[in-house]
């Protein structure tokens, strides 16, 4: 910022956008899409799957919830997750669509800076809103998904300036009315845009060097209002959200102007000097400060006093930090908060805080070229040209490490080799390859770096249920569920492990537990369907037979949970229905052995049978035969009975041979007898035609 306006004309006057205006504006544009080519079709990483994939908040009542429940989501933006409700719908899984809506953002960001800075008569505009488009430490909040909510919420609170300003001018209220829409939008995409009123105050105060109460000051009342309202609410979310984390993350007077201090020296540095950036930086041990951490927020005094003092001659260094230190004061650990616990800094925190210093070191480039002759002008431009194509440059390479979670977490280790998050994050990616073993060992690196990772112990339990080391999985899961015994999935997984164990009453507990916790869960129907098989096996068939039409309820499409029920219903000999059941399972899973042959098997046993009956019978049961390695002679035997009920006992004769023989090879007494009673009704049949062995099933 500078203390005077960049032209003759006075404070206020808009600048004509020419034709030259739009085509700079359009360069600008396409730059940014250009330069964050490699995270166009960037996979999700870390928490990007929770917002793309709440299938819980398909429907319009999740719209409502997102809206009118407070701690439905982990954090009370309803306008940004209206926005991925839509892209939901839109693009489904494909991430393209995302990131696109997310570069879109920041374009339009980066063209409201510009309309900003020209309405404020300012040096450097152009220059400036490059700098903010192109600057890789903006790589973090453009290419990271569920970082829209830094994108989305910037392109709010700067149109909420940009339309103040005109308010501001000119008293007219609609401008107010819209800059109160803009900046509630804010709020409701991303809580940290709460300090907007103060930041305009900093900006009025540069444009007049003084504040007055009744023009300046009052006319934000309601507004700071409003954000002292969003931002209770917002904490008592996030608290809710991090349950006992909290606790770990209290500090001291003296801690929090350290972090403070440190953190702002910090973002001054990534920004002037923007390399080394990582997705997660290392945390800084408050154990062991030295004497430079007591002096980073003494520093950021003098540096104010200092700048204060030269208010005089020019305000706009003093106004550019307070700008700066204003707008970040939401991350600056005045309040913990959930990603504390894994560094004190991240790039994403500064987008918007950023453009204080953007903007006073553009304008006093473009002030330097004016006073200082050394170079000549095309020597300048040459230099305003390159340092944008530089930092697109920083930007393209730096975009490739939010493209997978595997180089997300590999590119933060390369910097950070002890961030025990990143190490997790890795040991994600490489199950889902298919490398337990590696990813085993990094889930113990994690643990050794923070044990109270509940998280951690949770995905380690899963990697060794999914070698079928399941003692020690439980292990893991009861470990998580001590740390966070609000975790939903770690109690079903545990469930899980102990109903394949056999202790079905604990993992009916487990599951019940999931339940409660969490009943719209986008799992709750493979809860509900196991729930149900460990209640039937515990011998409470009709709380089984609940569950299961529960499942099925929530996810009509679901076979498993149709073949379950219909197997329940079939115990209880209601026939009818679980023949409606199976047929289902059947239609939604054909490669189905286990369906095909019960629904063959309860044709035959169903009163009144028809030929048509008998017909599908053999062909499901056929098709099971098909389905069934080794031919096994359950199938083979139902096979046989259909053939029989069909009256082709030639064929149910030699079929219920070939299921005799190989339950004999395979030792299967009791099936042995019961195939060989069959036997003889199908030889009586073939000798006399005449009686139909389709009620001889009893199994």
């Amino acid at each position: 910022m500078t203390a005077e306006p960049a032209t003759g004309r006075p404070p206020g006057t808009k600048t004509p956008f020419g034709t030259s205006d739009w085509l700079l504006a359009f360069l600008l544009v396409a730059s940014t899409f250009l330069a964050y080519l490699p995270a166009w079709r960037g996979l999700p990483i870390w928490d990007d799957g929770s917002y793309i994939t709440r299938a819980k908040f398909g429907s319009l009542n999740g719209l409502r919830r997102m809206w009118f429940e407070p701690g439905t989501t982990e954090h009370y933006y309803p306008l940004l997750d209206t926005v991925f409700w839509i892209e939901t719908k839109l693009w489904g899984g494909s991430t393209l669509g995302y990131h696109l809506v997310s570069i879109a953002c920041h374009a339009v960001g980066a063209l409201l800076v510009l309309a900003i800075l020209r309405r404020l008569q300012l040096r450097g505009a152009w220059l400036a809103a490059a700098i903010f488009a192109l600057h890789p430490v903006n790589v973090e909040s453009v290419a990271w998904i569920s970082e829209l909510k830094n994108t989305m919420s910037g392109a709010f609170y700067l149109g909420a300036t940009l339309a103040y300003l005109e308010f501001d001018e000119t008293g007219s209220q609609s401008w107010f009315a819209l800059t109160a829409v803009l900046f509630l939008s804010a709020l409701l995409s991303k809580t940290t845009t709460v300090v907007w009123p103060l930041g305009m105050l900093v900006i009025v105060w540069w444009k007049r060097g003084r504040l007055s109460w009744k023009r300046n000051v009052l006319p934000l009342v309601p507004l700071l209002v409003l954000a002292a309202l969003d931002g209770y609410a917002t904490v008592w979310v996030d608290r809710r959200a991090m349950s006992g984390a909290i606790t770990q993350l209290q500090f001291t007077l003296i801690q929090r102007f350290v972090i403070a201090g440190h953190a702002c020296w910090f973002y001054i540095g990534k920004l002037l000097w923007p390399v080394n950036l990582c997705p997660i930086y290392p945390r800084w041990q408050l154990d062991h400060m030295t004497t430079v951490d007591y002096l980073c927020p003494a520093g950021v005094l003098a540096l104010l006093t200092g700048l204060w003092f030269l208010r005089n001659s020019t305000r706009a260094p003093f106004a550019a930090v307070l700008f700066f230190i204003v707008t970040l004061s939401p991350v600056l650990s005045l309040i913990p908060f959930s990603y504390f616990q894994f560094s004190f800094v991240a790039d994403h925190f500064q987008y918007l805080a950023s453009l204080g210093i953007i903007t006073l070191v553009a304008a006093g480039t473009v002030r330097l070229t004016e006073t200082w002759r050394f170079f000549s002008r095309p020597v300048w431009i040459s230099l305003g040209v390159a340092l944008p194509a530089a930092l697109a440059g920083l930007t393209w390479r730096h975009s490739l490490a939010y493209t997978d979670l595997e180089r997300f977490a590999r590119t933060t280790l390369a910097q950070n080799p002890d961030c025990w998050a990143a190490h997790d994050f890795l040991g994600v990616a490489l199950v889902s390859q298919g490398k337990t073993a590696e990813a085993i060992d990094h889930f113990d690196r994690a643990l050794e770096g923070n044990p109270r990772y509940a998280l951690g112990h949770y995905n380690l339990g899963c990697v060794l249920a999914s070698q079928g080391n399941f003692p020690a999985a439980i292990q893991q899961y009861r470990q998580a569920l001590l740390l966070q015994p609000s975790l939903a999935r770690a109690h079903y997984n545990l469930g899980c492990a102990l109903a394949y164990l056999g202790d079905f009453p604990e993992a009916i507990q487990q599951y019940e537990q999931a339940l409660q916790l969490n009943p719209d869960a986008s799992n709750a129907p493979e809860v509900h369907n196991n729930l149900g098989i460990a209640l039937a096996s515990s011998g409470k068939p009709d709380e089984a037979i609940e569950h299961f039409q529960q499942a099925v309820r929530l996810r009509a499409a679901f076979a498993d949970a149709h073949a379950n029920l219909g197997h329940a219903l079939s115990d209880q000999k209601r026939f009818g229905e679980a023949i409606k059941h199976y047929e289902l399972a059947v239609q939604l899973a054909p490669d189905s052995a286990s369906s095909c042959e019960e629904l063959s098997r309860l044709l035959l046993l169903r009163e009144g049978g028809i030929a048509a009956d008998f017909a599908r019978a053999v062909q499901l049961a056929e098709r099971a035969c098909q389905l069934t390695e080794n031919r096994r002679p359950v199938c083979l035997d139902t096979l046989a009975a259909a053939y029989a009920a069909a009256h082709r006992f030639a064929d149910a004769t030699g079929t219920a041979k070939e299921a005799l023989k190989l339950a004999e090879a395979g030792g299967q007494t009791n099936l042995s007898a019961e195939i060989q009673d069959h036997l003889k009704l199908y030889q009586d049949g073939l000798s006399r035609e005449s009686s139909s062995p389709a009620h001889a099933l009893g199994r």
